[in-house]
């Protein structure tokens, strides 16, 4: 299952609906706090969680840094963020060629 966390709702629909015509399982948020309870009641179920860098409540880095440390994170950015130990940088604007490279690249 893929996690996807937009604070702008139709981004994070988007996301979800262009993952899912591919054939993949996506569940979407629009807040970190609700994600976070998700992926902590379903973590076996989890593949990789993509979440937006500017939201309202935190930076998606330091969201993603929260998250157990085995589980594999995608930051979504328009900005150019120095580079991460802790995870995988997708730059918007993104094609969707470019996020299933990197799903496939976990397989």
């Amino acid at each position: 299952m893929i996690i996807v966390i937009d604070d702008e709702l139709d981004i994070a629909e988007s996301f979800q609906m262009l993952l899912e015509l591919s054939g993949k399982e996506v569940v979407a948020f629009t807040k970190q706090k609700d994600a976070a309870d998700y992926i902590q009641n379903n973590l076996n179920e989890v593949e990789i969680v993509f979440c937006d860098n500017r939201m309202p409540c935190g930076s998606g880095i330091e969201f993603l840094k929260t998250l157990p440390e085995d589980l594999r994170k995608c930051l979504v950015t328009g900005d150019r963020p120095e580079k991460q130990n802790h995870f995988e940088i997708v730059h918007k604007p993104f094609h969707l060629d470019e996020i299933m490279k990197l799903l496939d690249s976990a397989v």
